[in-house]
């Protein structure tokens, strides 16, 4: 908590659109807030890209606009990647104003998981459903992540929920709705058992018991019309 990460970016060239500024190996963004006025901006792919692998959504950033007048405390709100090739294609960022306090996404970081016994052993399949949850505090009292021990799990259908979960900080409030469940232990899945199909000795056993009563039936005709002629 209270750690801040520094971004230089410049004014993006409103000339060029952002098609453009891709070809050049430039990513398009914008910061905006409650009390600021959107900026918009260009950051080289390779920086971008690099900042966000090791920058979460909770820190505060000091947003320095080439030009500008002084860094915007920022988080990183949005970041789009072209699904084709899973590259960044736009970033957002929120100002924030210090002192006031605000709901962000902070990351789950998930421990422990390999000290499960019954997964290690195969009687037991650990289930995460959350990436992350809201916390509301102010900006600076934001943590980067939030733990979860998972060695806590030890039977089936033992599990962790939001509720069990701490900001790490009396200053921090997880808002997210405590019931929801984080992780789990899960059985694992039965296999599926093949249908019996009918074999070839079945199908000729199913033969012979026919033949037997069309005979059977003829023999009887035979008599009856005997009987008749009599």
């Amino acid at each position: 908590m209270g750690d801040t990460a520094a971004l230089n970016v410049q004014p993006r060239d409103e000339s060029m659109s952002a098609k453009a500024l891709r070809s050049e190996g430039m990513v398009p963004g914008v910061v905006y807030g409650k009390k600021q006025e959107p900026v918009h901006f260009s950051i080289p792919i390779n920086v971008i890209e690099k900042f966000h692998h090791t920058v979460g959504f909770s820190t505060v950033i000091d947003l320095a606009v080439e030009g500008g007048k002084k860094p915007i405390k920022s988080l990183l709100h949005d970041v789009q990647y072209d699904s084709a090739h899973n590259r960044i294609q736009h970033v957002d960022f929120y100002a924030v104003v210090l002192g006031e306090k605000m709901t962000a996404n902070v990351s789950l970081d998930y421990m422990n998981g390999d000290e499960i016994e019954m997964v290690r052993s195969g009687e037991a399949v650990l289930t995460t459903l959350l990436d992350d949850v809201e916390v509301n505090a102010d900006p600076m009292d934001l943590p980067d992540m939030i733990h979860v021990d998972l060695s806590a799990l030890k039977e089936i259908n033992d599990h962790i929920t939001v509720a069990d979960l701490t900001a790490g900080s009396d200053k921090a409030e997880i808002t997210t709705d405590a019931e929801l469940i984080v992780a789990k232990l899960d059985a694992p899945a039965e296999e599926e058992v093949d249908e019996v199909v009918e074999t070839a000795e079945d199908g000729e056993e199913a033969d012979a018991g026919s033949t037997d009563s069309d005979e059977s039936a003829d023999d009887s005709s035979d008599e009856n019309a005997e009987e008749k002629q009599d």
